[in-house]
């Protein structure tokens, strides 16, 4: 065995459980002595954003160093902006705990569409003009990619008991989840959220989510879903931008065919549940939905089963089951000759039954 080979990724293990990687790699990226550098030495111990201007956040980034003690008079921040768009551009919410100031000002530029130069003496910004370019290196973005991993890895570990959301906005869905994880585990590093497409936190809401027993990330997946929403994990917060229907499925062959095999299980439960009788006229899809979710309820060797009407567009919320009329049959065809009346299909996951409009 060669220990030479096996040091070093012992010591970027340790690293990673830690979750400093982001704070180190650009530490070490950037001189002790350069504006960039000391940016990303301060840690900022809140972030509270609500309704704020760019030009306000970077007055708020200029006090923070300044307190902190690493710049005198704070760092100065030129905002090249003629046409005076850029400085009232809206920062409607953004939370943040322990990260470096470097980090919150890459999320605000990212928020308000800008790019910064760092001189001796200032930040200079201005409008983005140009697509931007990730300047990291190879060997930052890998590191920085296996923290996120570990990030998303632990809160899988985070058992989220119960969520009941009935038109709840982007914003309120994602600090019950934030409270959610700091309660389940009190030594985990805060969690944040950075919304980068500001439109996502206008009036845009989940219509109804019920979730019983089901990891961080995946309540997280589900509540984003219904918003149009997505998650992007990174070492120090979850950026949420819009959903990318041609966003790449990262799983592994073998995470595909688990997750497949725990959809055949589920499907597979629950086509064993009958259903003594049915009696619908004028039923809405998310009353059918309701029966019988609490059909599952009423059977003691059964857990609670989720179901989720995945439909941001609101396609799906007047369709109504006319009249259906059914005795002993299983919960599955029930399900099936609901969603043919209402126009839409189902996906069994590993921790929900999937209802989304027919494609």
């Amino acid at each position: 065995m060669d220990f030479r080979t096996i040091l070093p990724a012992v010591l970027l293990i340790s690293a990673l459980t830690l979750l400093m990687p982001l704070e180190q790699a650009e530490a070490q990226a950037q001189p002790e002595s350069s504006l960039e550098g000391r940016l990303t030495r301060v840690v900022i111990p809140n972030v509270d954003f609500h309704d704020a201007t760019f030009e306000e956040a970077l007055q708020f980034l200029t006090l923070q160093t300044k307190e902190a003690g690493k710049e005198p008079r704070g760092v100065n921040f030129s905002i090249q902006d003629p046409e005076g768009t850029l400085k009232a551009k809206p920062v409607k919410w953004l939370r943040l705990k322990n990260v470096p100031a470097r980090e919150v000002l890459g999320y605000l530029l990212s928020i308000c569409g800008a790019t910064a130069r760092f001189d001796p003496y200032a930040v200079l910004i201005r409008a983005h003009t140009d697509v931007a370019v990730d300047n990291r290196t190879a060997s930052q973005k890998e590191v920085m990619a296996a923290a996120a991993k570990i990030r998303e890895a632990n809160l899988a570990h985070m058992i989220i008991p119960n969520i009941a959301f009935d038109e709840v906005l982007l914003r309120e869905g994602l600090d019950f989840i934030t409270q959610q994880s700091a309660t389940l585990d009190k030594n985990a590093p805060p969690l944040n959220f950075v919304v980068l497409d500001q439109e996502l936190l206008m009036p845009r809401a989940a219509r109804s989510i019920r979730l019983r027993n089901v990891p961080v990330p995946v309540a997280l997946n589900y509540f984003l879903r219904q918003c149009n929403a997505e998650a992007r994990y990174e070492a120090n917060a979850i950026i949420v931008t819009l959903r990318n229907e041609s966003t790449k499925d990262t799983r592994t062959e073998t995470q595909k065919a688990v997750d497949a095999a725990a959809a055949k299980n589920r499907e597979a439960s629950l086509a064993r549940i009958n259903m003594p009788i049915i009696n619908f006229e004028e039923t809405t899809l998310a009353e059918g939905v309701d029966f019988l979710r609490q059909r599952i309820v009423g059977i003691e060797e059964y857990p609670p089963v989720n179901f989720i009407i995945e439909d941001p567009a609101g396609a799906l919320t007047d369709k109504k089951v006319k009249s259906l009329k059914l005795k002993n049959v299983p919960l599955t065809d029930a399900l099936a000759y609901i969603l043919i009346e209402c126009g839409a299909q189902v996906r069994y996951d590993e921790y929900a039954v999937v209802i989304t409009p027919k494609s």
